[in-house]
């Protein structure tokens, strides 16, 4: 049985149980208990969650939660609450489970853009351990015919990580539509887009009374004659992949032992050790200054594709050719085979048509 229609029999379910002060007898043809005089609760919601997984699996319940046929967001947190071992830690309020099982609309967010000259994937997922999406994404296309492509990864208590992102994306696409990219200025227009973006963050913690709210920014411009231009803040990344296979990290993390091994203060084995999610340079940090904000330019060869993604995407899954070359189906599954712990937000860009090849000689270029 789909996932997605075992969600649905168990709202059905949990409202019947809501409603009526007690739960209903039945889940489909199963009968979840013999007395209702005498009800374990904590037996009947492990009862639930084992009828659950054998629809969904067609296998009985054997103490774990690896079958990828359940690992989908909701869905797994569902699972997880009910089917614990120690009878104390089971969830056995129909409302709090309903709750559990309620989609949000970014809970999984797709977009295919397919055009003669490229396609685009861009997959966005909360994962299926957190309740929030704290992750953004666009993609977009300017009057003088630049493809642009973001991905932000929001931070902050409650819901405002997921401000944050959103606002980001959304700034600087509005920003980006009400100017010209002119190539001996776009230093200073992307510089400040993004850190117009920055202060409206602050503004906004300001205003709302909060202690921290921020988000990166990865973002490639791609201009019509195959000029590449990228704004970066934070640990998102851009990767390429070059024609012969040769696979490229084009941002540079903003994370504190990254910072420390580029200033020469650590050692590469040093900086292994450290804590990787501390993250120096963020959008909505109060101590972040323009000139932080890392402008590169490069040029895209007909072969090549990129690749942006949220940490919770490269710190679980290894990037290879293969991450640029298997299907978008293959690529959502792995991604839900690893059972993250983060959200998780991938782009994936790639050339039908050739654009203009250009000498290898001074291909990147760094502002």
């Amino acid at each position: 049985m789909e996932h997605t229609d075992i969600i649905i029999k168990l709202r059905t379910y949990l409202k019947q149980w809501f409603l009526a002060s007690e739960p209903p007898r039945y889940f489909m043809e199963k009968q979840m208990y013999q007395d209702k005089k005498h009800i374990d609760l904590s037996d009947l919601v492990y009862r639930l969650g084992e009828v659950s997984y054998y629809y969904l699996t067609n296998s009985p319940y054997k103490g774990f939660l690896k079958n990828p046929l359940v690992i989908r967001p909701r869905l797994y947190q569902f699972l997880s609450s009910i089917l614990q071992e120690n009878i104390n830690e089971r969830i056995t309020e129909p409302e709090i489970l309903l709750q559990r099982l309620t989609a949000e609309k970014r809970d999984m967010m797709e977009e295919i853009i397919e055009t003669k000259t490229h396609r685009i994937e861009s997959f966005s997922t909360l994962g299926v351990t957190r309740t929030k999406n704290q992750d953004y994404f666009g993609t977009f296309i300017l009057s003088n015919g630049c493809l642009v492509m973001m991905v932000a990864d929001g931070m902050g208590g409650g819901e405002a990580g997921e401000i944050a992102s959103k606002m980001v994306v959304e700034y600087v696409k509005k920003y980006l539509h009400s100017i010209v990219l002119n190539s001996s200025t776009i230093e200073e227009q992307l510089r400040t887009g993004v850190f117009n973006a920055h202060q409206k963050i602050l503004t906004y913690i300001e205003e709302h009374h909060l202690k921290s709210m921020g988000s990166t920014l990865s973002m490639t411009i791609l201009f019509p004659n195959s000029e590449l231009y990228i704004a970066h803040v934070g640990d998102s990344r851009i990767y390429e992949k070059e024609r012969q296979g040769e696979l490229r990290q084009l941002s540079e993390d903003h994370s504190y032992p990254e910072v420390l091994f580029r200033l020469g203060k650590i050692s590469e084995q040093e900086k292994e050790n450290y804590q990787k999610n501390i993250v120096v340079y963020i959008l909505g940090k109060d101590s972040l200054k323009k000139e932080e904000i890392c402008i590169y330019k490069s040029y895209l060869y007909s072969d090549t594709e990129l690749l942006l993604c949220s940490d919770g995407f490269w710190d679980m899954i290894p990037i290879k050719k293969e991450t640029f070359s298997q299907s978008f189906e293959a690529l959502k599954e792995d991604i839900f085979k690893q059972i993250s712990k983060d959200n998780v937000t991938v782009i994936r860009y790639k050339q039908k048509k050739n654009l203009k090849d250009i000498s290898k000689e001074s291909k990147h270029g760094k502002y």
